[in-house]
């Protein structure tokens, strides 16, 4: 009998509470967002009229990483009603790395320093930069809203220990970032293979305009089926006693083809000319597990965590010329990220 007490105090606590953010005009919150992707090939194999060719090694290993910060200050500067109807944001530090088949690259962002200011107008968030500046890509404006983006994971009604409620994959997406981010960075050139320029493990910054670089991509092509559970525990976390809300989510599609100039090539491996398809017959699926953590007493989440397992197939078959080419390849592949939301 021991064991019941606890949980009937637990459930008595959380008993039809409403798990929302509450925004006060004046209050401030820094988010800081870190997140690692890397892929790697498993199995490569290119064919030509049924028989083995050799490749010179391309297709079997040289993976890709990734490893993105991003801290934002929001500052709430009007709240009506506990929502938020004024907010300037302030991307303190976006940086990042990455690295496709041995070339390191940086990634840069041109909001990295700005500020934004985020006013709602009627049912639109009107998004400015402040002091009058602006910026060469209007894309970097769009896809910010005025709430934490961890509010997305959120249940709408109240719920009790145990329950549980159904989240749409594009809120998962803006809870990870990653719609955003699609926008923020540059997008790194894609290497030259065979020892051309950029291609001997030297350091370049993206100019092949702005979007996901990196697996990052297939999360926004996925579709999602995505469940959010109130777990009979609570645990605590910076000083505050957070109630652990368990996020599972699985995801899958087709990898859409790259643009043909500036496009991420990561899942493109050079197959031969330059009218091939190779992302025809490429499917991919995402299995992900995440924490989100909430103080009752703040009014608001603190930290989400979240790990991914990524699996990418191919089998393309095409036409060049009189034979018929085959090309399979997995590539499997990890992200990992961890949310934290404080005070300021």
């Amino acid at each position: 009998m021991k064991p019941v007490l606890p949980l009937l105090c637990f459930s008595a606590l959380v008993a039809n509470e409403e798990l929302a953010t509450a925004y006060d005009s004046g209050t401030s919150y820094r988010v800081a967002r870190e997140t690692r992707i890397s892929m790697e090939t498993t199995e490569f194999s290119f064919e030509r009229d049924g028989e083995p060719m050799d490749r010179g090694g391309f297709g079997g290993g040289g993976g890709t990483e990734s490893s993105k910060t991003i801290v934002i200050l929001d500052q709430v500067v009007e709240a009506l009603d506990g929502h938020p109807a004024e907010v300037h944001r302030t991307f303190e530090q976006v940086e990042g790395t990455a690295s496709m088949f041995g070339n390191d690259m940086t990634l840069d962002s041109p909001l990295a320093g700005k500020t934004l200011e985020l006013t709602l107008e009627g049912d639109e968030v009107v998004v400015e930069l402040a002091d009058g500046e602006s910026v060469d890509d209007d894309a970097l404006l769009e896809g910010h809203r005025l709430t934490l983006a961890l509010d997305a994971l959120l249940p709408e009604e109240s719920i009790a220990a145990g329950d549980t409620w159904e989240i749409e994959g594009e809120a998962l997406l803006h809870a990870l970032g990653l719609d955003v981010e699609q926008k923020l960075f540059e997008r790194p050139e894609p290497p030259e293979f065979g020892g051309g320029r950029g291609g001997g493990g030297g350091r370049g910054r993206g100019r092949g305009g702005r979007g996901g670089s990196d697996s990052s991509t297939l999360f926004a092509q996925a579709e999602w089926d995505v469940t959010a559970t109130l777990l009979e525990r609570t645990e605590e976390l910076a000083g505050e006693e957070c109630l652990v809300i368990s996020i599972e989510a699985e995801g899958s599609g087709e990898v859409e083809a790259p643009a043909r100039r500036g496009g991420s090539r990561e899942f493109a491996p050079r197959t031969g000319s330059s009218n091939s398809r190779p992302m025809r017959g490429t499917e991919f699926t995402i299995e992900l597990e995440g924490e989100l953590f909430f103080s009752s007493r703040a009014s608001r989440p603190v930290q989400l965590e979240v790990e991914a397992e990524i699996e990418v197939r191919t089998d393309n078959e095409f036409q060049r010329g009189d034979s018929v080419m085959r090309m399979k390849r997995t590539q499997e592949g990890t992200l990992e990220q961890t949310v934290t939301v404080t005070g300021a």
